[in-house]
Formats: structure tokens, C-alpha cells, sequence
């Protein structure tokens, strides 16, 4: 059994009306449907709530490496807490053979040793459920790691988004550990982070090069400047300073600079935690990126419940055919005194202060200005529309208006043409181009 509604739309002609079935509408004349619609039922983005609590169970690692015959291996890796540091140093995983140091086992299997031992200290259960996190992580330090992850457990999970590890949940019987890059969050070097910030510890000066060159066991005097990256000779004077009356020990110049630099990063990850706490209630923890945080903040402190709907593939690519990009067309090859002009931060402007489209979207097919005359001027109808376009022989300003894409993937462009096609467009757009003499 169909149940439907009929609407007469002319006393005159029985032909002509409007029949709803459920979310379907149909428009009739002379026996034709002139007009259909069907109003979607998608799901929507739903608010979530509010943390009670603030949640500060993570842990800063920071993996040093050296680059040995074109090839980069880890020598040292620190780890913090928030209360105790953990130090390891490639030193103590040397290999002997036959006596003597073989060098190629020590810079392989000492490093992987270093490592899994370094995680095997945060398999614990008072750890479950912590966050580690390491600046780079994504494109750096995760390419280290995975190897030795999938070599101590079989079960791990990972979120990798073009071509970067986003997010690992590593396994360890009935426990696990959530591996995350702080860059992602904060897409800033650890310096500037620190100073911004105002943390208790600053990121110290290191010379990287001469890890490279140097035995891990090296003591002695001061590197050069040479083996220092980014810094000012008064930099390098200061801190010559500080061993006018001892020796340098790598050793120990290492421990030191690893351990600040997790404890750096874990004073700024608190304060910046603390403070989305603070003025959202939401828990910077359980989410891996920037973009994720401000997708959380919106949805628990701004999103009306029914309001955005989850759109399917197939109606975001619709709408995504109307976005075109720029006009970039250069009209003049020649100019004196030219003025040139750019805008920033244009897409956050648009979407501060103007509409987005919200609730069900309506797919239609016909002619909707026979049915709606009125709706390219309603300001409360977002319209995208797929249309047969005729430019006039004549433009105002001789300059095209309607844009269209042509092509597919890395080879489309978008053109300026004259003539007649089919493309998507705004309702916006389209209003504009019927007073220009487009005929839609």
C-alpha cells in the first residue's frame, strides 16, 4: 500500500499538481512529470560532551640519531613522565667481536636493542592507556619505531593519512600505549614552542654534526662551532663558558640535552592542555591532531543538535563539481605602476562570517524555477545546480564569468569559455550570470 498526498496547483487543469510520497515530491502537467524531488535522510553530526576531568596520563619521548655513511641510526632516547626520566645510550649496547668493536653490529643491532629496550620500560600497567608523544613523530622518529613495535607485539593499530603515521596504538597483552606526534597538535618547533609557552625549561644548544664524526665515548674539550647548527658565535661563546674549568663529556651532554628536550616538550604539552581545559572543558588527550581538537571544541561547546548532516560520497562530489577555485585569466601582458594584492586567511573569514548549509539536503531534477521563481533571491536556499550554460555573443567588460572545469584529476583546468556546456554551479553564481545574459 502507497500512501500519498496530492495537491492541486490549477483549478483549471486537472493535469497540473503536486503529489508527496513520504520524502519524494512530484510535479505533474499534461500527464508529464515536469519536476521531482527527494529529501534526504542522512545521519548528523552529533554534539558530544563535555570532560569532567582533565587528563594528563602521556609521556614526552625524544629519539637522537647520527648519520653514518648516508645512513641516519639512533644513538639515544629519553623518556618523561611528568615525574622521573629514563635515559638510554647506544654505548652501552656495543657488540664485541673477537676481542674488538665491530662497528657495523653495533650501529645496527645496538640501536635496534636501544630501542626495543627503551619500550619494553613503558610496558607497564601503570602506563595503560598513556599517550607518547614525540615531536615529528609522523614522518620521523615513527619510521624508527615501527619496526621495533611490530617486532615486540602482534597486534598494533595504525592511522596513516598521505603518506604520514597520524596515530599508533601499540598492544601488549591486555595493556596498550598510544604513540602520537606533538606536531601535529602544535606545528611548531620545540624552541619557538617553549618560549611561547613560557615554560620553567628552555631547549638547549646541541652540536649534531659532531655525533656524527665523535666516539659516543668522547671527553674532552668543547666542540667547534662548525659542528653546531643555528646558533650565534655568542652563543657558542656562552657556552664555551660553561666549561672553562671541565671537560666536555658527550656522554653526559647528551643525557642532558635529551632529557630537557622531553621535559620541555611535556611543560609545553601541559600548559597547552591545561588551558584548552580550561576555556572548552575538553581533554587535548584523546585527540591526534590540531584539526580533530577544533573539530571537538566546535562540536561540544557551539553545534546545535540536527543541524550538519554526514554527507555520502556521492552528493559531496556533486557539490565539491561547483567549487572551481580562483578567476586567474591575465587580461593586460603590460602595465606600469601595478599594485599587487593578496588575501589571507580568506576560507576562515567566509566561514566566520557567512552561512553554511545545514539540515537535509534535497536532491531535484527539472526546471526549478517553474516550480520555486523566487529561489535564486532566497537567502535561506543554498542552491547547487547542474545546468546546460549559453554565454552571450557580448559579455559586459568583455570578460567571461562562468567558469568551467575540464579534464579530470592532475590533468583538469578550469577555463573562462564562450559557447555552450554543462557544468555545476551556485545558486549564487547562477542568479549573476542570468543578469549578465547567460542563458541557464
Amino acid at each position: 500500500v502507497v500512501k500519498f498526498q496530492d495537491e492541486l496547483l490549477n483549478t483549471g487543469n486537472l493535469t497540473e499538481f503536486k503529489r508527496t510520497i513520504g520524502n519524494h515530491v512530484y510535479y505533474f502537467k499534461d500527464g508529464f512529470v515536469i519536476y521531482r524531488s527527494l529529501t534526504f535522510s542522512k545521519p548528523y553530526i552529533e554534539p558530544i560532551n563535555k570532560s569532567l576531568a582533565i587528563d594528563n596520563k602521556f609521556i614526552t619521548m625524544d629519539i637522537e640519531t647520527r648519520n653514518i655513511e648516508g645512513i641516519l641510526y639512533p644513538y639515544a632516547i629519553s623518556t618523561f613522565d611528568g615525574k622521573k626520566d629514563n635515559f638510554t645510550y647506544l654505548s652501552d649496547y656495543i657488540l664485541n667481536y673477537k676481542g674488538k668493536t665491530d662497528i657495523t653490529l653495533s650501529k645496527r643491532n645496538g640501536s635496534d636493542e636501544l630501542l626495543k629496550d627503551s619500550i619494553m620500560q613503558l610496558m607497564h600497567r601503570q602506563y595503560h592507556g598513556y599517550n607518547i608523544y614525540l615531536h615529528n613523530f609522523s614522518q620521523f622518529d615513527g619510521i624508527f619505531l615501527l619496526k621495533i613495535l611490530t617486532e615486540l607485539s602482534n597486534k598494533i593499530s595504525v592511522v596513516i593519512r598521505s603518506g604520514n603515521i597520524i596515530y599508533l596504538r601499540f598492544y601488549f597483552g591486555k595493556y596498550h600505549l598510544n604513540f602520537r606526534d606533538s606536531y601535529l597538535m602544535l606545528p611548531s618547533s620545540l624552541k619557538k614552542l617553549a618560549r611561547q609557552f613560557n615554560t620553567e625549561d628552555q631547549k638547549d644548544i646541541f652540536p649534531y654534526k659532531f655525533v656524527d664524526e665523535g666516539a659516543l665515548d668522547y671527553v674532552g674539550l668543547v666542540p667547534e662551532f662548525k659542528y653546531f647548527e643555528n646558533i650565534t658565535q655568542s652563543q657558542y661563546l656562552n657556552y664555551l663558558n660553561r666549561y672553562k674549568d671541565n671537560y666536555w663529556n658527550l656522554r653526559n651532554e647528551v643525557e642532558w640535552y635529551c632529557n630537557q628536550d622531553c621535559i620541555v616538550l611535556h611543560q609545553v604539552l601541559s600548559k597547552f592542555s591545561e588551558e584548552i581545559f580550561r576555556l572548552f572543558r575538553i581533554n587535548v588527550n584523546k585527540y591526534p591532531t590540531l584539526s580533530s581538537l577544533a573539530f571537538a571544541i566546535y562540536r561540544s561547546n557551539f553545534l546545535k543538535k540536527d543541524t550538519i548532516c554526514i554527507l555520502d560520497k556521492q552528493v559531496f562530489d556533486y557539490i565539491q563539481n561547483s567549487y572551481k577555485g580562483g578567476y586567474v585569466e591575465v587580461y593586460k601582458s603590460y602595465g606600469k605602476d601595478i599594485g599587487c594584492y593578496d588575501v589571507n586567511s580568506l576560507y576562515p573569514f567566509i566561514m566566520k562570517t557567512f552561512k553554511m548549509p545545514v539540515g537535509q539536503p534535497t536532491y531535484f531534477k527539472g526546471d526549478i524555477l517553474n516550480i520555486y521563481p523566487d529561489i535564486l533571491n532566497d537567502t535561506n536556499k543554498f542552491l547547487f545546480l547542474q545546468v546546460e550554460v549559453e554565454s552571450p555573443q557580448s559579455l559586459p567588460g568583455d570578460k567571461p564569468f562562468l567558469l568551467h572545469k575540464v579534464g579530470s584529476g592532475k590533468s583538469s583546468r578550469t577555463i573562462a569559455p564562450l559557447g555552450k556546456w554543462t557544468d555545476t554551479y551556485t545558486g549564487i553564481e547562477i542568479a549573476k550570470a542570468l543578469e549578465l545574459g547567460y542563458k541557464i
